[in-house]
C-alpha cells in the first residue's frame, strides 16, 4: 500500500464560498501595548496572533478550493442550462490563473454535472452492507466494522490515497456475492481507498476487476442478470481487460452514450466510451462501439478523435514522442481514413532542424513534439495529419453581464481577500521571529534556563511565583521544541496519533507532512 499527497488544492463540493474568506479577521497587535509590553509579552502576544492564523476556519487548500467553486458552481450551471462548452471557453482570458486554469476548472464542472447520472454513497458505512468484499486484500467480515470507521475519519482527506489490492486466490463465492448487490450494485464510494487506480469502489467495479478470474462463459452467465453502467467498461477498458469480456459489459449497459467520469488522464475529458478506446488505442472496441452510435468527439476547435490520440501516445517529459507500436499507428491511420483532423500546435525552423508540435488546447500540454532530425520517420508520418487551426473558438476580452462574468467578478474579490489575509498573516509570521531572536538576548530567556538548573523539576513552581509569563514562556518554547527538533520512526506524532485513536490529529499531520514508509505501513496495519 502506498500513500501519496498532492500539493494542488483538492477539489471538494462547498456549500459557502467567498463569504467565509471575506469574514475572516487576521488578530491585530495593539501597537501602544505592543511598545509597552517586555520582549518576552510581545513574544506571547504575537505567538498568540499567528496560533490564531494557524487555526483559521479553514486550512489554505480549502480556501482556494472556495474560489475554486465559485466558478464551477456557475459553469456546472451553465452546462445543465444547455450552454455549449465553446461558449463557456470563451471567458477563459477573463480568468487569472490560480493553481488551477479555466480550462481545469471547465474540466471539473462538465464532470460534475454528469456526475447526476450516477448514484454515491455518503459514507463508509455502506462498506458494511455490501457483500463480498473479501475480493480486497486485508478485508473480511472481522475487520469491516473498524474499516467503516477509519473510513468515515478520512474520506474526505484532500490529497491522500490509500492504494489496496485485490486478494490473492480469490474464491469465486466471493465474486458471485458481489453481484447479489442488487439495491446498490453501481453505488459508488468514493474515499482514499484506490483499488488499481479506480478512485471510487462499488460491487459492479470490483466485480468488474476480477472479470477474467472466470471463464468468458462464465462471466457472461453471472452478468446477465445485472445492471452495469459506462463506468465499468471505462475501466474496463483501462485495466486493458479482454475485449471478449468488454463486450459482455457492454451488453449489459443501458446507456451507452453516457460520459464515464473516472479516467486515467487527469487533463482530459472523456465524453463518452468512445474517447477512452481511442485513448488505450482499442480499435476493436472503437469499431463496436461505432456499430452501437457511439462514435469519438468531434468537434473542431475544441477537441477530435485524433487529439484524443495523440494526447495518449508515448512521450518523454519534454513531450518527444516516444516509440509507437502497431496498436498506436493502426488507431491513428483508422481516425485518418475516416476524416478526423488534430489541431496543431506550431511547426518551427531553428538551428536544429523542423520541428512539428501537435495538440489540443483543451487537453492543455498533452501534445507531442518531433524534431526532424532525431526522429525523421515520425517527422514525415505527423506532419502529413491534416490539421484545423486553434484560434478558431472566439475570446471575450471584456467582461458581460452573465453568470460567468459574475462568477470571474467573485473569484477575482474572494482571491484578493484571501490573499490579504495569507499576506497579514505572514506579517506576524515575520515579527515573531524578529522578536524571538530579539528575546533569547534578554535576561528573562537567561532567568528561566538558569531557574531550571537550580530547581530541577520543581522549577515550573518557582516560574510561577516569579512571574506566570515566565510559566507561559517556558512552555511555548518547549512547543516549538518539540514541534521542530528532527523525529525518527519512534518518535513518530502520526503513529502516536493513531496508537491512541486521535485519528484528527493523525490526519491534520498527514496533511502537512509526507507519509514515510512506516508511517504508511503502520497505517495499513491499523486500517486491516
Amino acid at each position: 500500500m502506498f500513500i501519496t499527497q498532492t500539493s494542488a488544492p483538492n477539489e471538494q463540493p462547498s456549500n459557502d464560498h467567498s463569504a467565509n474568506l471575506k469574514s475572516e479577521v487576521v488578530p491585530q497587535i495593539n501597537e501602544s501595548q505592543s511598545d509597552n509590553a517586555s520582549p518576552i509579552e510581545k513574544v506571547l502576544k504575537l505567538e498568540n496572533a499567528v496560533q490564531q492564523c494557524q487555526k483559521r476556519p479553514n486550512n489554505y487548500s480549502a480556501q482556494v478550493n472556495e474560489i475554486h467553486q465559485i466558478l464551477i458552481k456557475a459553469l456546472k450551471t451553465e452546462l445543465a442550462n444547455g450552454t455549449s462548452i465553446q461558449t463557456l471557453l470563451s471567458y477563459s482570458d477573463l480568468y487569472q490563473t490560480f493553481y488551477s486554469s479555466y480550462d481545469d476548472l471547465l474540466r471539473k464542472a462538465i464532470i460534475s454535472e454528469r456526475r447526476t447520472n450516477y448514484d454515491f454513497a455518503q459514507s463508509a458505512a455502506i462498506l458494511a452492507k455490501w457483500q463480498g468484499l473479501e475480493v480486497l486484500e486485508g478485508f473480511n467480515k472481522e475487520k469491516i466494522a473498524m474499516i467503516v470507521e477509519q473510513m468515515n475519519t478520512l474520506k474526505n482527506a484532500p490529497g491522500l490515497s490509500i492504494n489496496i489490492s485485490l486478494a490473492d486466490n480469490i474464491k469465486k463465492e466471493s465474486l458471485y456475492a458481489l453481484l447479489d448487490n442488487t439495491d446498490n450494485f453501481t453505488t459508488y464510494f468514493e474515499s482514499p481507498l484506490h483499488v488499481q487506480g479506480s478512485p471510487a469502489i462499488s460491487p459492479s467495479i470490483l466485480f468488474t476487476l476480477n472479470a477474467e478470474k472466470l471463464s468468458l462463459t462464465e462471466f457472461e452467465q453471472a452478468i446477465s442478470t445485472n445492471n452495469f453502467t459506462v463506468n465499468e467498461v471505462a475501466l474496463a477498458i483501462e485495466q486493458e481487460i479482454e475485449n471478449d469480456y468488454i463486450l459482455a459489459l457492454l451488453n449489459q449497459v443501458s446507456s451507452v452514450n453516457d460520459m464515464p467520469i473516472y479516467s486515467h488522464l487527469t487533463n482530459t475529458v472523456f465524453f463518452n466510451l468512445a474517447d477512452l478506446a481511442v485513448s488505450k488505442f482499442n480499435l476493436p472496441i472503437l469499431k463496436a462501439l461505432s456499430n452501437l452510435a457511439v462514435t469519438p468527439t468531434n468537434q473542431q476547435g475544441l477537441l477530435t478523435p485524433l487529439d484524443i490520440a495523440i494526447a495518449s501516445l508515448p512521450k518523454s517529459g519534454n513531450l518527444t514522442l516516444g516509440e509507437l507500436n502497431k496498436n498506436h499507428t493502426d488507431m491513428l491511420d483508422h481516425l485518418i481514413a475516416n476524416g478526423y483532423k488534430v489541431h496543431g500546435g506550431f511547426e518551427n525552423h531553428d538551428d536544429m532542424g523542423k520541428g512539428l508540435f501537435l495538440h489540443s488546447s483543451f487537453n492543455t500540454t498533452q501534445g507531442i513534439y518531433i524534431q526532424q532530425n532525431t526522429n525523421f520517420d515520425g517527422y514525415q508520418y505527423f506532419s502529413q495529419f491534416p490539421v484545423v487551426k486553434q484560434n478558431m473558438l472566439a475570446k471575450l476580452s471584456e467582461t458581460d453581464n452573465s453568470a460567468i462574468a459574475n462568477a470571474l467578478m467573485e473569484v477575482k474579490q474572494a482571491k484578493a481577500a484571501l490573499n490579504k489575509h495569507s499576506e497579514q498573516c505572514q506579517q506576524l509570521t515575520n515579527e515573531l521571529l524578529a522578536a524571538k531572536e530579539l528575546k533569547t538576548t534578554r535576561q528573562g530567556y537567561k532567568e528561566v534556563r538558569l531557574i531550571k538548573q537550580q530547581y530541577g523539576s520543581d522549577f515550573e513552581h518557582v516560574l510561577q511565583n516569579i512571574d506566570p509569563v515566565l510559566v507561559n514562556y517556558w512552555w511555548n518554547s518547549l512547543r516549538f521544541s518539540l514541534e521542530t527538533g528532527p523525529a525518527n520512526e519512534n518518535d513518530s506524532q502520526f503513529i502516536a496519533a493513531l496508537a491512541n485513536q486521535e485519528l484528527q490529529k493523525a490526519y491534520e499531520y498527514s496533511l502537512a507532512n509526507p507519509l514515510s514508509q512506516g508511517e504508511t505501513d503502520y497505517l495499513f496495519k491499523q486500517l486491516t
